[in-house]
């Protein structure tokens, strides 16, 4: 078994293999018979049930295909691409030099092209939801997620709605272009009073 970077991280593959024992214990399919299913040595399943070797995305869509969970697939497969990626800490970003890694994001970028609108919810507005920690929703696939120790990336299809969901609510209860700025300006007066 290899040694964890963090606890972290082995604490998020032990996740991942329970939550792939649980479906193929709830599809009522035996260690043994996926195994058989899947062409693979017996040792597989459990080796990667019990966080000994951690799946391919292959072995994940082969491991759902054959106990009836294909519907699963895409979030388990991002789910093991998140553990694999885990916590880009700040602390090493900026030992190794923020920049580079800010140069990282150029490409996305220039594919996303981003518009960029400012959003102000009024103090009056009646709040069904409050923001927590900044995120940025890049596309349909990943959305970072800034807390103050750590950058995550988000890149399961079900959590990524989530907070599309979410930046659609907050839309709803910000203005935007003048009345943003006449919120701004006001703010701006007081201060000076």
């Amino acid at each position: 078994m290899s040694i964890e970077p963090t606890p972290a991280i082995g604490e998020a593959r032990a996740a991942l293999a329970a939550r792939l024992r649980e479906i193929r214990v709830d599809a009522d399919v035996s260690a043994i018979d996926l195994a058989r299913r899947a062409g693979w040595p017996r040792s597989k399943v459990s080796k990667i049930e019990h966080a000994r070797q951690t799946p391919t995305a292959d072995d994940i869509r082969v491991w759902c295909r054959h106990i009836g969970a294909d519907d699963q697939a895409a979030d388990l497969i991002a789910t093991r691409h998140a553990v694999e990626g885990m916590w880009v800490e700040l602390r090493r970003l900026q030992r190794t030099g923020l920049r580079r890694f800010q140069d990282s994001f150029v490409p996305l970028w220039e594919r996303m092209r981003p518009n960029v609108s400012l959003g102000i919810i009024p103090r009056h507005i009646d709040r069904t939801m409050w923001a927590s920690p900044g995120f940025w929703i890049y596309d349909d696939e990943r959305v970072i997620v800034e807390t103050p120790s750590a950058q995550l990336t988000i890149t399961q299809p079900r959590e990524v709605t989530i907070y599309a969901r979410w930046f659609a609510e907050l839309s709803l209860m910000a203005v935007v272009g003048y009345p943003a700025r006449r919120i701004i300006t006001d703010a701006i007066a007081a201060l000076d009073t």
